[in-house]
């Protein structure tokens, strides 16, 4: 994954609540793509990731909504938040949709029928 032109990027994993789950996705996202600045937030405490990414140097913050459905969550309350932190701390800001349905997800699906299949 590459930083936008002129850009720093940051990007935050948003779920509806804090969660050991949700910063393993975060951590294993920053692994995975190289991005150096990624943040795991849920609702209450997306501005206090804002503040650290642009602390770290961010100029452009992409929040994905770590939800598998369009709810209000990830269609209103995240997209506003993220604008409102945005402006606050000077930076640039997008909202990714979320998960849905993908051909990831089938797999990921499909995995976890054969794992509890050989596991019964």
């Amino acid at each position: 994954m590459k930083n936008i032109p002129n850009e720093i990027l940051a990007v935050i994993i948003a779920g509806h609540s804090s969660h050991e789950t949700l910063q393993k996705v975060a951590t294993m996202f920053q692994q995975t793509t190289g991005v150096g600045i990624v943040e795991a937030a849920d609702m209450e405490t997306l501005e206090q990731a804002f503040e650290r990414c642009a602390k770290q140097g961010a100029t452009m913050i992409i929040v994905h909504p770590y939800f598998l459905l369009p709810g209000k969550h990830a269609t209103i309350d995240i997209p506003k938040l993220a604008a409102t932190a945005a402006e606050k701390y000077g930076v640039k800001c997008r909202v990714t949709e979320p998960l849905g349905a993908d051909e990831a997800i089938v797999k990921v699906i499909e995995r976890r029928i054969v794992k509890c299949l050989e596991t019964q």
